[in-house]
């Protein structure tokens, strides 16, 4: 793998239109309020409740370092961060 995979969350804007993304219907967005109840629960069935803690403190930050995949309305990936 060449260079790291470190993204500055705070530099990227809201939504994205990556083409090899789009072709599966999945788009990658910053959840609004409202979505944290299924960010978190996605969080908790897939990875950990301590992971889920993690997401809700990117989640509530007044510029939320989360972002979330989805696909036909539903989140199938996300990631986060808080510094």
């Amino acid at each position: 793998m060449k260079g790291d995979m470190i993204v500055k969350l705070y530099n990227l804007e809201d939504n994205y239109d990556y083409p090899k993304l789009k072709e599966h219907n999945i788009n990658i967005i910053r959840p609004l309020s409202p979505d944290n109840e299924t960010v978190l629960n996605f969080i908790k069935t897939h990875f950990a409740q301590s992971w889920a803690s993690e997401t809700a403190v990117a989640l509530n930050r007044p510029f939320a370092t989360c972002f979330i995949a989805v696909q036909d309305k539903k989140v199938i990936g996300s990631v986060s961060a808080h510094f």
